[in-house]
């Protein structure tokens, strides 16, 4: 087949490959793919397109339906009450204003609560005051009083009692000093009691002398101290008594006579003699005396000392 230089040198080798070169009017035919010819040629270039678009993306849509949200909740309302009950307190941090102190569940003031005084669970003991975050009392005595129960020195020292030493049993003459069951504290002292008894005291310090004279008819006093089944247990010559003279059980009916002897006085001396059944008082006898004294035994109801009968 004829070729035209002029053709390879216009159009290159791709025109050959193209399917020939038309010089004139000749054509170059395409070179024989059994030909020695085309065994020497290079393979035809790559002709897929380069850096292309993908497909376009024939899928059908998807006709499924979107996500949707749930359906809303038709429950009707819980309409039970609400938990009105008090929260634990254990829970809530208990605030206290200014100047109170969480004690427990309540706020107080440490310098005036007797329950927190100072501190929280510090009590102040009975007839106490807190005063400034310190337990101060009991409050003072009466002048005839003693404070037992408690050292009076110290503050906070502890429950304590007002007591009179010259009556109190428990404390007789002085704190703690305590007198038997069967006995009743005078004066602040000790003395004897029972069915009956007559107790004789005096203001000044002297010698005042009681007498009993009961049913029998035999005298009572310092020199016979037991008859009839009574008993003197005291005879006072330098103080103001008491002078005691009394029956445990068994006292007699009838009438008791009572004299006060001035023995040793050197001042104007009021004496009482106070009658008692058990614990009960029945009769009391007074009587003024002037110095000097005037020692005597007798007791009758003729004696200058007689002061009265107790019909028992």
């Amino acid at each position: 087949m004829f070729r035209s230089d002029n053709c390879f040198a216009a159009m290159g080798l791709l025109a050959i490959f193209a399917g020939g070169c038309t010089v004139g009017r000749s054509v170059l035919a395409p070179l024989d793919a059994g030909s020695e010819a085309a065994t020497d040629t290079q393979p035809p270039p790559d002709t897929t397109l380069q850096d292309t678009q993908p497909p376009l993306d024939t899928t059908p849509p998807d006709t499924t339906p979107p996500d949707t949200q749930p359906p809303p909740d038709t429950t009707p309302p819980d309409t039970a009450a609400a938990d009105t009950g008090t929260a634990d307190v254990a829970d809530v941090p208990l605030v206290c204003a200014m100047g109170l102190f969480a004690c427990g569940a309540s706020c107080v003031n440490l310098l005036t609560s007797t329950a927190h005084c100072g501190l929280c669970n510090k009590a102040c003991p009975a007839m106490h005051a807190c005063v400034n975050g310190t337990c101060i009392g009991p409050p003072p005595c009466a002048s005839f009083q003693t404070l037992c129960g408690a050292d009076a020195g110290v503050v906070d020292a502890g429950a304590g009692v007002c007591v009179d030493l010259l009556t109190n049993s428990a404390n007789c003459g002085g704190c703690g000093r305590g007198c038997p069951a069967s006995q009743a504290c005078v004066n602040g002292v000790c003395i004897g009691t029972g069915d009956l008894r007559f107790t004789l005291t005096w203001d000044r310090a002297g010698d005042v002398d009681l007498h009993v004279t009961p049913p029998c008819g035999m005298n009572i006093y310092f020199a016979s101290r037991m008859a009839c089944g009574g008993t003197l247990d005291r005879d006072d010559t330098t103080g103001t008594g008491p002078e005691n003279v009394f029956w445990t059980r068994g006292a007699a009916r009838g009438g008791y006579l009572v004299c006060l002897v001035p023995y040793n006085i050197t001042m104007a001396t009021s004496a009482v003699v106070e009658v008692y059944e058990g614990s009960v008082l029945r009769q009391r006898y007074t009587r003024m005396f002037m110095p000097p004294g005037m020692p005597t035994t007798e007791c009758s109801r003729t004696s200058p000392f007689f002061v009265g009968e107790f019909t028992y």
